[in-house]
Order: structure tokens, then sequence, then C-alpha cells
């Protein structure tokens, strides 16, 4: 299968090109940013001789099988994308809005052999995989907790191997984002269009909230896509709090009648990747310890604790899996174009996150007028 990414940014040249360019039946066969400084010293690394500075060209390429939308602001990309006849696997999230989301999910309806894959890669993680497996059907949990501090980018990136950036993007949005992120390693803020689109999907009393939203969809994405996986979609949300536009709480009730406890915040002074899901059950308690994703082969710690009730022990057990979601995304990503594989990280979850993070808002308490 021959693909094309948009994007040539951070992630893209960390963790998806030497992810695709390890796997059987998948080639690396072009490249689009709108960087051309950017994108000829990537592509030089990378062998790929077949270069597009506009999307609508990459797009118009037949020989193209599938394209990796690996920018920032997506959805439109997306569409086009299915519009072209392209399978599509995307960085999350799926779109910044529900409606955004919806309507892609309205075209891929539309064009049935399509495959869209969101790049949840933590679906794709054999840790994951086994708590799916161990929770689904159990007796409801007494709790479950998602914990994310994300730190300063740079203080937990690394860089095994060259990080291409030039300076020539041309003045459209965007450009102002990733040359701030770069330049100082902090996380930007929210871009203005994008700030507008999501601030017109709230009402006006929640519209100061943006910075929010966006917290909660960039960092807990991931986590939420998760808890959809295991327990299915959140039944409501019972509780939320925000110290800062950084830093957002909440209670969900799950579909089983258990709590599941939030805690996401973004931009900590950590120098390392702080970031668990635990179920605690009635006599056993299970964390999945999530290791940088910035790094390869960073890993996924599962520890397990349990009582034992014949003689009251507790046993204890560690293990760590050292498999690259992102390698493992791509390989569920070739096989369900093959139609070997469901889709995982699908459009539904996806459009799920967004709308839970909207509750999730929507649920913090207005701010007093003239605050």
């Amino acid at each position: 299968m021959r693909v094309g990414i948009l994007g040539c940014g951070y992630i893209a040249q960390s963790r998806h090109l030497p992810a695709i360019r390890e796997i059987a039946g998948l080639e690396l066969a072009a490249l689009c940013d709108l960087s051309a400084g950017t994108l000829q010293l990537v592509a030089d690394y990378h062998n790929v001789a077949t270069r597009y500075t506009s999307y609508a060209d990459m797009l118009a390429d037949d020989t193209l099988d599938a394209i990796g939308v690996l920018s920032y602001d997506h959805a439109a990309d997306i569409l086009a994308a299915l519009r072209a006849g392209k399978h599509v696997m995307t960085e999350k999230p799926l779109a910044f809005t529900v409606g955004e989301a919806e309507e892609i999910k309205a075209v891929l309806a539309e064009n049935p052999d399509l495959v869209l894959q969101v790049g949840y890669q933590k679906l794709h993680d054999p840790a994951v995989l086994w708590l799916a497996d161990k929770v689904r059907g159990a007796r409801a949990p007494r709790a479950v907790e998602i914990h994310d501090y994300g730190a300063i980018l740079s203080r937990v990136r690394g860089d095994f191997g060259p990080i291409f950036r030039v300076d020539d993007l041309p003045d459209v949005g965007g450009a102002a984002v990733r040359t701030t992120v770069a330049a100082t390693g902090k996380a930007a803020q929210v871009n203005p269009e994008v700030a507008r689109r999501v601030a017109a999907t709230l009402p006006a009393t929640h519209a100061s909230f943006v910075e929010t939203y966006m917290t909660a969809l960039m960092l807990g994405s991931h986590d939420f896509s998760l808890l959809n996986f295991c327990y299915g979609m959140p039944r409501q949300v019972l509780f939320a709090h925000t110290a800062g536009p950084k830093h957002v709480q909440a209670v969900l009730e799950l579909e089983n009648g258990a709590l599941c406890n939030v805690d996401l915040q973004l931009g900590t002074n950590y120098g390392w990747w702080d970031e668990r899901f635990s179920v605690y059950g009635d006599d056993d308690q299970v964390d999945l310890r999530f290791g940088n994703p910035f790094l390869a082969f960073s890993g996924t710690e599962i520890v397990t604790r349990s009582t034992v009730n014949d003689n009251d022990r507790t046993v204890a057990s560690s293990y760590r899996s050292f498999e690259d979601g992102f390698k493992n995304e791509w390989i569920h990503f070739r096989d369900a174009v093959a139609g070997e594989a469901a889709v995982r990280s699908t459009a539904d979850i996806a459009t799920d996150d967004i709308r839970l993070v909207r509750d999730i808002v929507m649920r913090l308490a207005a701010p007093a007028a003239g605050s």
C-alpha cells in the first residue's frame, strides 16, 4: 500500500515516518508540507522522491492508496482525502468540534469501501488490550481513575535522530503555532481560527473556556478513548472543575454505575511522563503506567495487586510492554485496508471523545459576570 503523508512536523518525523518504513506492505511514497525547506530535508533523509507543497496535488496522485493526515487543524484535510477516494490514517483528535466530526462520519458512510483510522496508538498497545479483555464482562469496579499531567514538551521530547525544521512557512493559519512551539518548547496559544470555531459551539456563558476545552481534548483524548474502549461512553458528567485553563478535573458516571475520576493538567515542570489509567476492584487493583509517547519503546507498565482470600495475602506483579504503539497502529491500518482486521480506533470513538470534552466543559461553573 502506497502512503502519502500530509505534515512533516515533529510527530511525523519522530514517530510516524520511522514506523512506516519498518512495516512490510507499506511504502512511504510521498510527503507533503507547506514548508518547502522542511519537506526537502525530511524527504531527502527518508529517501522519498515524490514531494508536494500542495495538498490538492498530492490528493490528485492516483498512485497513492492512503493518506496519513498529520497536520494540526485537519478535519478539512480528512474530508478532502475521503472525497478523493483515499484511505485515511489521521492523528488525533479526529476534529475540534462534534459538528466537524459528524461531517467526517457522514462522508465516510457515503464511501463504505474506505478505511478511516484515528491515531489512538494506546488502543494498539498490548497492555491496553490486556486490560480491555480483563474488564469487559467483569463486575463493575469500585472506581476508575485517569491521571494525565503533561509536561512542557521540551522537557520530555527525545530527539533520537535528526528533527528538521526550516522557518519558511507561508503566512497561513497554523504557521505561527508551529513556530512558537519549536522556538519555546511550550504549548502555544490556541490557533485563533480553531478558537473561533470551538467558541461557536459553546453558549456565551462558557465561551471563555475554549483553552480548557482544548486542554481536555488535546491531552485527554487518548485517555478518553481508552475509557470508551474498555467501558463505553460515560453516562454523564457529574462534576467538573478547572484550576486555570490548563488544569481540568471531572467525575464521570460510567454505564455500569462506577465513577471515573479525571485529572488532566498541561504544562507541568515535570521532567518525566506522568500518565496512568487505574481500575479499582473489590479485591484487586490494576494500574497502567504509560511511558513517554515521544520515545519509541518507552513502554507501558502493568502493575496489579490482589488479595488472596484464603490467607489474606496481597499479591503484586509488574509487567512492561515495550511494543511500539505507533508501529502497531500502522500495521493495523494496513490490515484494515486489506480487509483482514476491523478498525479499532474508529471515528465513532473519536467523536464520542469530542462530545465528552464538550460535556465536561459545559459542567464547569460559568464565570461570574464581570470576571
